[in-house]
């Protein structure tokens, strides 16, 4: 059913129970630019791809290098000299261009991946939040309009702070009594 008419279909029976409905809203941008999970889910990332990203990069400033050898030296080299080098820079460029496209494709894999998991643990932290709250509805962006008040995005973003710090403090141990 289309959003619209599911919250319009809402408030035809809200007016007609005339019983007072909890609603909020959360912005999901701001949960999936925010939240500590995407931001260590990003470091992560960054953390497992850097090393084929520096190789890249160093593959990439070699072939520079050819290219301005082959402007420079191109016309004092033989032709033979020149020939191999040519072939050389084109076999590069296109070895270049596989590995950035693997790594490109790669990359995005993996962080479509993390981020399907992180959607889902986002929504359900907003909704035990809206139970623990007592919320009859929740919706999420995109809405043409939500005011303030209704609006518990630092909320659910304090909830994932919260959750995220448990997760990864280490527990501490209550010392011995001898």
């Amino acid at each position: 059913m289309n959003p619209t008419r599911l919250i319009w279909l809402f408030c035809l029976l809200f007016t007609t129970a005339q019983a007072e409905v909890k609603i909020g809203y959360v912005d999901m941008k701001i949960l999936l630019d925010q939240s500590p999970q995407i931001i260590a889910s990003r470091k992560q990332l960054e953390a497992e791809f850097r090393q084929r990203h520096e190789n890249l990069q160093a593959e990439e400033e070699k072939l520079r290098q050819q290219e301005e050898q082959l402007q420079t030296d191109g016309p004092f080299m033989s032709e033979r000299e020149r020939a191999r080098l040519e072939l050389d820079i084109r076999m590069r460029k296109r070895q270049i261009k596989r590995d950035r496209e693997d790594f490109i494709e790669e990359m995005n894999y993996r962080r479509n991946e993390a981020l399907q998991k992180l959607e889902k643990d986002i929504e359900s932290a907003a909704r035990r939040l809206a139970r623990e709250q007592g919320f009859d509805l929740l919706l999420s962006s995109p809405v043409i309009y939500a005011s303030a008040r209704i609006d518990i995005t630092r909320a659910v973003l304090k909830k994932l702070q919260d959750e995220f710090q448990q997760k990864n403090t280490p527990p501490v141990e209550k010392a011995s009594q001898p």
